[in-house]
C-alpha cells in the first residue's frame, strides 16, 4: 500500500511500542504512540487504540507506563534479541487466558461507552476504538463510538465515505 502512493496513519498499541522503527521505515507513514485528533469533513475524529481504558485495568495501567518508558524499552534492548526473547514469550503467557472478545462484552461497553460520551463533550463528535475486538457502531445524537473488530475473529473493515460509517469483513 505504502509503494502505491497511499499514506498509512498507525496507532500503536499495547504491542506496538517495541518495534524500534521498523514499522515506520518499512509500511508507515505516521507513527502515532497516543491517540489520534482528526479533523475530517468537518467532523473531530479521536482514533484510540484503547487499551487500559476499562475501569477494572488498574494494573495495566501501572505497567503500561513500564512498558511504553523510553529508558525501560532501552535498558531491555541492552540483554539482546535471545534473552529479551526468552522474557518476552514467559511474560506474554501470563495474560493467556484474558480476552476481550465475548467474555466481558457488557464491561467493555458500559465503560468504553462512557469514556465516549466524556469524549463527545469535550467536543469530539466520533470515537474510534480498537483493542476490544468488537465490532460495533453506536450513535447517540449526531455522535458515534465505534468499535473497530478485529483481525482474529470479525476481520473487519470500517470505511467513512465523508457521510456515513459502515462496517464490513475483508472478504466483501
Amino acid at each position: 500500500m505504502k509503494d502505491s502512493g497511499i499514506n498509512i496513519h498507525y496507532v500503536a498499541g499495547n504491542h506496538d511500542y517495541w518495534n524500534f522503527g521498523h514499522f515506520e521505515s518499512t509500511f508507515l507513514t505516521s507513527f502515532y504512540k497516543d491517540d489520534l485528533l482528526i479533523d475530517h469533513s468537518g467532523l473531530k475524529i479521536l482514533v484510540t487504540h484503547g487499551d487500559g481504558l476499562l475501569k477494572s485495568d488498574v494494573g495495566y495501567r501501572a505497567l503500561k507506563k513500564v512498558l511504553r518508558n523510553r529508558v525501560f524499552i532501552f535498558f531491555f534492548k541492552l540483554l539482546g534479541e535471545k534473552i529479551g526473547y526468552k522474557i518476552g514469550k514467559k511474560v506474554s503467557h501470563t495474560s493467556q487466558g484474558y480476552n476481550h472478545f465475548d467474555d466481558s462484552i457488557d464491561e467493555i461497553m458500559n465503560d468504553i461507552t462512557e469514556y465516549s460520551a466524556q469524549k463527545w463533550d469535550e467536543g469530539v463528535d466520533v470515537v474510534l476504538v480498537g483493542h476490544y475486538h468488537q465490532k460495533e457502531i453506536i450513535a447517540k445524537d449526531s455522535k458515534f463510538l465505534i468499535f473497530l473488530g478485529d483481525w482474529l475473529k470479525h476481520y473487519v473493515v470500517t470505511k467513512f465515505d465523508g457521510k456515513e460509517w459502515t462496517q464490513f469483513s475483508w472478504n466483501e
